[in-house]
């Protein structure tokens, strides 16, 4: 856990929450979770690092690595978007 520093006291601390997004003011961009998750059995290392570029490439999306076996890799992918997402998959799976 990182600790902040005071340096002009409350307003300063104030000013890094609010850089967090962790303020109680009315105008605070309200974190939205993605609609679509799936977790999916990757079985080759090549197919998992594509994947992951073009998850990471489509915008408003996530991967996560779960697990890790031997030769296969447990993911979630979660997007917001479902045709980008269903697209993805399609191109993969």
């Amino acid at each position: 856990m990182k600790i902040l520093k005071v340096k002009n006291g409350t307003s300063y601390l104030l000013k890094r929450l609010g850089e967090r997004g962790l303020t109680k003011t009315s105008n605070q961009k309200k974190f939205v979770p993605f609609k679509y998750k799936k977790t999916i059995v990757v079985e080759s290392s090549e197919n998992f690092e594509s994947m992951k570029k073009d998850v990471q490439s489509a915008g408003e999306s996530f991967i996560d690595i779960m697990k890790q076996a031997d030769s296969k890799v447990q993911i979630k992918v979660e997007f917001n978007n479902k045709q980008k997402m269903n697209q993805l998959l399609n191109k993969y799976f």
